[in-house]
This record gives C-alpha cells, sequence and structure tokens, in this order.
C-alpha cells in the first residue's frame, strides 16, 4: 500500500516540525525570561525638581547629547561623580555645548556646592541668556544661598521665557508674597520709629511689588501726614479709595484732612461716602456740621465774622437763629410785624423771621436796633423763648421750672428770673464763676454760638 506509506511519512515530518517549533518557542520565551531578570529594577529619580537641560536644535551633536543623557542618568541615580565625568564629556575641549554647563550646575547643586553652581549656570547664560534649565537652575541656587530677590528675578525671566512653567510660576508667587511682607513689616516698622524717610521709601517699595493693594496707599498716607505732606497724603488716599471703594478707614482720613485745608465739599462728599457704607452717630454728626458750614460759607461777610466777635449784635443774634435754627423758627406761625429801621441790613431777612415768630420781639416804637450789643440777660431771654418751642421731655419739663440751682446775683424777684433759671436748668447757659449769671455782660460770638448749639442738641434728642 504505497499511499498508505507516503501519508505516513508525511505525518511524521510534519510532527517533527511541530517539535521544532515548539521547542524554538521555548527557547525564546527562556531566553525573554533570562532577559528579564538581568536588568536592574527601576529606581526613583533622586532629583525629580531638576529640569533635563534641553539641547536646542543648533547645539545638536550626537556624541555630546548621548553623553549628557548618560551624565543625567546618573545624577538622577545619585552617582554624581559619574554624571560629572559625562557632563564633561559632553561639553568637550570647545566648552560650547551649555546645556552641559546647567547639568554641571545641577550636578553641583545636589552636592550643595552652591558657589560651584552659580558658576555653571552663569557660565550656561553667558552663552544663551534666556536659557530656561540655567535660569531656574540659578533661582534655586540663590534661594539656598537666601537671596530672594535674585532668585526672583531669575524665576520671572524663566517663566517669561516658558509659561508653561508652572511649579517655578508657583514659585514667583510665593517669592513674591514674601518679599511684599518683609517690606510691608519694614515700613511699618520705620513708621513706627518715626523714621518717615525709611517709611516713605519703603512704602514705595511695597506698592512697586503690589501696586493694586489700596490699604497700602492709605498707611503711606498717614507717613505723609506725620512728615507735613498733605498734599501727598491727599493723592495716596485718592488713589486708595479708587483701588478699594469700600475703605471706610480711608474715607475718614481724607475727609479730615480735606476739612483741615478747608474743602468743605470735598470733606462732606467722603464723610457722606463713608457713613452710607457704615453708618455712625458720628459721621451724622460730621456730615450735619459740614453741610452747615458749606451753606453758611454762601452767607453774608459779617454772618462770617460772628464767630469771632468779641461782642454780638442784636441783629447778629437774629441771623444766628434764623440760619442755624431756621427749622425751629419755621414751626411758628408767623405774626406779621412792621419794623421800621432794617431795611438795608444785610440780615434784614433773619430779623423779619425771628420777630414775626416772637422771639426777639421789636421794641415798642417799632424800631429792633439792630445795632445794639447783646447782654447775658438779652440772650436768656431768646434762649428761653426758644426752649419752649420744643417738643416736651424731661430735661426741657425740668428746665421750665423756676427752682434749681441757686444763683448769686440774680434774686426771684428779678424781672427776667425765669426765663434765666430755665436756660440754667437746662444747661443751656451755665453760671459763671462764683455762681454768677452776670446779667449785664456782652455776649461773644463764641458764647452765642455754643448756646445755639445746646439748643440744635436738646432738639436733636428729642424722640
Amino acid at each position: 500500500m504505497p499511499d498508505a506509506g507516503r501519508t505516513e511519512r508525511r505525518r511524521a515530518r510534519l510532527s517533527a516540525s511541530v517539535c521544532v517549533c515548539v521547542a524554538v518557542l521555548a527557547c525564546g520565551c527562556a531566553g525573554k525570561q533570562k532577559s528579564a531578570q538581568t536588568l536592574m529594577p527601576a529606581l526613583a529619580p533622586a532629583y525629580p525638581e531638576f529640569p533635563y537641560p534641553t539641547v536646542p536644535a543648533a547645539l545638536r551633536d550626537p556624541r555630546a547629547t548621548a553623553a549628557l543623557d548618560r551624565g543625567w542618568q546618573h545624577l538622577q541615580r545619585n552617582d554624581l561623580p559619574a554624571a560629572r565625568r559625562e557632563f564633561a564629556s559632553a561639553l568637550g575641549n570647545a566648552g560650547t555645548f551649555y546645556p552641559a554647563l546647567a547639568a554641571e550646575g545641577y550636578a553641583a547643586l545636589g552636592s550643595q556646592e552652591y558657589a560651584k553652581a552659580l558658576q555653571s549656570f552663569d557660565a550656561a547664560l553667558g552663552h544663551a541668556r534666556d536659557y530656561v534649565p540655567a535660569l531656574v537652575g540659578r533661582g534655586r541656587v540663590l534661594l539656598a544661598l537666601d537671596r530672594p530677590d535674585e532668585a526672583l528675578v531669575a524665576f520671572e525671566t524663566a517663566v517669561a521665557q516658558d509659561p508653561t512653567q508652572d511649579e517655578v510660576r508657583s514659585r514667583v508667587e510665593v517669592l513674591r508674597f514674601r518679599r511684599l511682607q518683609t517690606r510691608i513689616t519694614d515700613a511699618r516698622s520705620a513708621a513706627a520709629a518715626g523714621n518717615t524717610a525709611n517709611a516713605r521709601v519703603a512704602y514705595g517699595a511695597a506698592i512697586a511689588a503690589s501696586p493694586e493693594s489700596g490699604f497700602l496707599f492709605r498707611e503711606l498716607a498717614a507717613v505723609d501726614r506725620a512728615a507735613g505732606d498733605d498734599a501727598a497724603a491727599v493723592t495716596h488716599l485718592r488713589r486708595a479709595i479708587e483701588l478699594d471703594p469700600g475703605d471706610v478707614a480711608a474715607l475718614l482720613d481724607l475727609g479730615a484732612l480735606l476739612e483741615r485745608q478747608q474743602d468743605l465739599a470735598g470733606a462732606l462728599g467722603a464723610y457722606t461716602t463713608a457713613a452710607s457704607l457704615q453708618p455712625s452717630d458720628d459721621l451724622r454728626d460730621k456730615t450735619t456740621t459740614l453741610t452747615r458750614r458749606l451753606r453758611e460759607a454762601q452767607l453774608p461777610a459779617p454772618f462770617q465774622a460772628i464767630a469771632a466777635a468779641a461782642q454780638i449784635t442784636r441783629g447778629d443774634l437774629a441771623a444766628l437763629i434764623g440760619v442755624r435754627l431756621d427749622a425751629l423758627v419755621a414751626s411758628v406761625a408767623p405774626r406779621p410785624v412792621v419794623v421800621t429801621d432794617i431795611r438795608g441790613h444785610w440780615a434784614a431777612q433773619w430779623i423779619g423771621q425771628v420777630v414775626d415768630a416772637g422771639l426777639m420781639p421789636a421794641l415798642d416804637n417799632h424800631t429792633f436796633e439792630p445795632a445794639a450789643l447783646v447782654r447775658r440777660v438779652d440772650l436768656a431771654d431768646v434762649a428761653a423763648r426758644l426752649l419752649r418751642l420744643l417738643p416736651p421731655s424731661p430735661r426741657i419739663t425740668a428746665a421750665s421750672a423756676t427752682s434749681g440751682p441757686a444763683i448769686a446775683d440774680v434774686q426771684p424777684s428779678h424781672l427776667n428770673f425765669a426765663a434765666i433759671a430755665a436756660v440754667v436748668n437746662a444747661g443751656v447757659m451755665p453760671l459763671l464763676d462764683g455762681r454768677r449769671f452776670q446779667v449785664t455782660r456782652a455776649v461773644a460770638g463764641a458764647e452765642a454760638i455754643e448756646v445755639v448749639d445746646r439748643i440744635q442738641a436738646l432738639i436733636a434728642a428729642v424722640p
């Protein structure tokens, strides 16, 4: 059976072929297993924070690049001597392969040879001043040498060249913040010590580092004021408010400065804004006072002179009441009275109002005598009439009583005793030395203003 014989021979050859293939595969697998067992285990990089010194296209040299790669592997295994040998080989005799200079810098940095590292990084930057790996390395060395300002410059330059340097960017932010803190501390220390010149320089440096920090301008303004430079203080306070419109402290400081410079409108604006942000009784009083002063600044010169007058006249007193207590005067239904001697007088408007309100009656001959001097008894009579217009309150009720502290020079039989007792009891016109009232003493402008202000305070205290 020849066909059967050939079939058997073919089966034998196929079986042998399969055995050979299996043997070959087995040998291949065994070879791979043996090779895997001889590889060095993977190691964590010794300096993962060090950036690899990339090789620019213009410098690519296979031999130098290979040596640089081998050296970097040794560096990351912390085999610094071997790394240095490879970096020296990469650098060659010409010494122009500056990635190897940067690599040498990192090797020196790894062994904490900071002077040598700085020299190597500077040498690399001498070839390419914007070489990022050398800039980053230089910044690290300068930080280790406690030269943070110089380190910041190196890091900032690196980030400017390569914005993808996120870790370096984070260092920049931290260093900027620390530098700002140091400069603020220096500025405040100098200011506290009274060294305004150094304080100004330090605040200038802090502002240069953080020009959008409004509080720095406010603090600098305080130094300006201490140095007597109000104009600079105003400029810096305005800048502080521009940067931080909610800075109430800056608004208050600006208001006080402008008020001192007689810029009443500017001061009122600052106080009004501050009051809208942080209401208080003090700010309410400031805005009320400034509003009044602004209004009074538009009044005739004789009114402006009342505050400094050694003796005031009946016309002065009428104007003072008509202006500062206008709402109280307007609350009285007027009874028109003919007065014959006030035409052309600067205070005629207010004289007519207080006469018609019955607060300063005309004389029997229909004259007012606006030039007549005001005595304390005259002022007491007018003040008592004003008190009677106020709504009832415990203090006003007490003032209406005729009993009270003894008055050495005014007896109950005195024609004006009731008015005098009322103003003394209300605290509107206090007794003078020896518990005397001194009815005939002339009234100065400042005293009359004090009496009017006390009546205003009583009005404000009424619920």
